[in-house]
C-alpha cells in the first residue's frame, strides 16, 4: 500500500469537515438570495404603488420604456438635467408639472425616431427638445426694466446679466444648479446649452412670500410666481391655482425615488446574479464529490466480487486437487493389497524359476497358468506404478496451476485496494453517502488475501 490507514482516515476527516463547510457557505448562500429577493419584491411593490400616486403616469411610463431601449442620441429626461433645493421641489413640480418628463435627445433626427417607436407603443403624446436647436451661446434676461418698479431694486454695478435683487421675492433658478452626474455622463453636450434650457424654464418664475405679492408681481413683472403656501399664480395674473396641494404627488420625489428604486434593484440582481454563480460552483463541486462516491462505491463492489472470484476459483481447484488426491489414495490402495501378497507372489515366482532351471518338475499347464498370474501381477504393479506417477504429475500440475491462479488474482485484488486508496486520497470531500474503508475493512481484505494464497 503506497499510503497508510492512518494517513486514508486523516483524509476522509478532512474531506469530511470540508463537506460540512461547504453544506454551511450553500445554506448562507440560499439564505442570503432569499433575503435579496425579498429585498426586490419590496422594492417593486414600492414601485408598484409608486405609480398609483403618478400624476400622468401612463406618460411618465411610455418615457421610462423609451428611455430602457438605449436609443442612440437619447439622454434622459429634463428633469435629469439640474439638481434642485428640496425647498423648492413643490414649486418647480407646480410651475413644469409633465414638462419635467420632456426627453432631451441630440438631433431632429432622433426625435423622430423616438416618436415613431412611441407611435407603435401606443404611447401618448411626449414632448422632446433636440439639442442642436438650443443656442449654446450666453442668454441673458432684460431685468434693467425691473428697477422702474416698485419694490425692486439693481445695483448700479449689476450688468443686464444679473438679477435684480427683491425684498419680497426669489427668482425659482436661484435655487436650480445643473446635474453634474449628468455631465460626466454625457460630456458632449454643451454646458452652455442646459445652461440656457434652465434658464429658459426656471428664470421667468418668482417665489413669493404670500398671495398678494405673488398676484401683483405676475401682473406688473408679467411672471409666474409661487407662494410659500404652494399657490400659483400665473403671469399677468389672469389665472391662479390655489388649495390644498397633494404633497404624495410630487413629481420630483416620485422620480427621485423611482429612480432609486429601479438602481437598487438593478444593484440587487447583479448581486443575486453574483450569488447564483457561488451557489452553482458549490453545486458543482458537491455533485463531484457525488460521482467520486459513486466510483468509490463501484470499485468497492468490484474488490468484493473480485475477493469471491478468488474464493470460488480455489475452491474449484481445490475440488480437483482433492479428486485428484482420492485417485491416488484409491491407486495406493491397490499396490499395498498387490504387495501385501508380497511372499506368495515371491513364492511362485521362485516356483517357476526353479522349474525353468529343472530342478522341479511340473507339467505344462500347471506351469503355464503360473507363469500366467505372475505376468498378471506384474503387469497389474506396472499399471498402477504408471497410474500413480499420472496421478502425482497431474497434482503437481493442478497446485501449479492454483498458485499460479491465485498469485494473479491477489495481485489484481492489491492493484484494486490501491486503485480505492488514490480515489480517498485525491477527494476533494465527502457527503451523507461516503463510502468510507476503514481499518478493519483494509485488514479484511489483507486477510482475505493471505488466507485465499496459502
Amino acid at each position: 500500500m503506497s499510503k497508510s490507514i492512518n494517513e486514508i482516515n486523516k483524509q476522509l476527516i478532512e474531506s469530511k469537515n470540508k463537506r460540512k463547510e461547504i453544506v454551511n457557505n450553500i445554506k448562507k448562500n440560499e439564505i442570503e438570495l432569499h433575503e435579496i429577493k425579498e429585498k426586490i419584491n419590496q422594492l417593486t411593490k414600492e414601485i408598484d404603488k409608486s405609480k398609483l400616486k403618478f400624476p400622468s403616469f401612463e406618460l411618465f411610463n411610455s418615457i421610462i420604456k423609451l428611455i430602457k431601449l438605449k436609443i442612440p442620441g437619447l439622454f434622459g429626461i429634463f428633469f435629469d438635467l439640474f439638481e434642485i433645493n428640496p425647498k423648492v421641489r413643490n414649486a418647480v413640480d407646480l410651475i413644469l408639472k409633465d414638462k419635467l418628463y420632456t426627453i432631451i435627445c441630440d438631433t431632429e433626427e432622433t426625435s423622430r425616431k423616438i416618436i415613431e417607436i412611441n407611435k407603435k407603443n401606443d404611447g401618448p403624446v411626449i414632448s422632446i427638445i433636440p439639442l442642436e436647436y438650443i443656442n449654446d451661446t450666453v442668454q441673458s434676461i432684460d431685468y434693467q426694466s425691473l428697477s422702474q418698479i416698485s419694490g425692486f431694486t439693481q445695483n448700479n454695478e449689476q450688468s443686464n446679466t444679473q438679477r435684480t435683487q427683491f425684498s419680497n421675492a426669489k427668482f425659482l433658478i436661484d435655487f436650480i444648479n445643473i446635474n453634474n452626474n449628468f455631465i460626466k455622463k454625457f460630456p458632449e453636450i454643451s454646458i452652455q446649452k442646459i445652461e440656457n434650457i434652465l434658464n429658459d424654464y426656471f428664470s421667468k418664475c418668482l417665489l413669493v412670500k404670500n398671495f398678494e405679492i405673488g398676484m401683483k408681481y405676475a401682473k406688473e413683472l408679467n411672471l409666474d410666481c409661487v407662494t410659500s403656501d404652494n399657490e400659483i399664480i400665473y403671469k399677468g395674473a389672469f389665472i391662479t391655482k390655489v388649495g390644498y396641494y397633494d404633497f404624495e404627488k410630487q413629481r420630483c420625489n416620485l422620480y427621485e425615488n423611482f429612480c432609486d428604486n429601479n438602481k437598487n434593484i438593478i444593484l440587487l440582481n447583479d448581486k443575486l446574479e453574483e450569488l447564483n454563480v457561488i451557489k452553482n460552483n458549490y453545486c458543482n463541486d458537491d455533485n463531484n464529490i457525488i460521482r467520486e462516491q459513486q466510483e468509490l462505491f463501484k470499485k468497492k463492489n468490484e474488490l468484493n466480487s473480485l475477493m469471491e472470484e478468488i474464493s470460488n476459483s480455489k475452491n474449484l481447484l481445490q475440488t480437483e486437487i482433492s479428486n485428484c488426491s482420492e485417485m491416488i489414495s484409491y491407486q495406493n490402495n491397490i499396490m499395498e493389497n498387490l504387495l501385501s501378497n508380497k511372499n506368495e507372489f515371491e513364492q511362485k515366482l521362485d516356483i517357476y524359476n526353479q522349474i525353468q532351471e529343472g530342478k522341479l518338475s511340473m507339467n505344462s499347464n500347471k506351469s503355464k497358468k503360473l507363469l500366467d498370474e505372475i505376468k498378471n501381477k506384474e503387469k497389474q504393479i506396472l499399471e498402477i506404478t504408471k497410474k500413480k506417477n499420472e496421478l502425482q504429475s497431474q497434482k503437481i500440475e493442478l497446485e501449479s496451476k492454483t498458485n499460479n491462479i491465485l498469485k494473479n488474482k491477489q495481485l489484481e485484488l492489491e492493484s484494486k485496494i490501491q486503485e480505492l486508496q488514490i480515489l480517498l486520497l485525491n477527494q476533494n470531500d465527502s457527503n451523507e453517502n461516503i463510502i468510507e474503508i476503514s481499518d478493519n475493512e483494509i485488514k479484511e481484505y489483507k486477510t482475505t488475501i493471505k488466507r485465499l494464497t496459502k
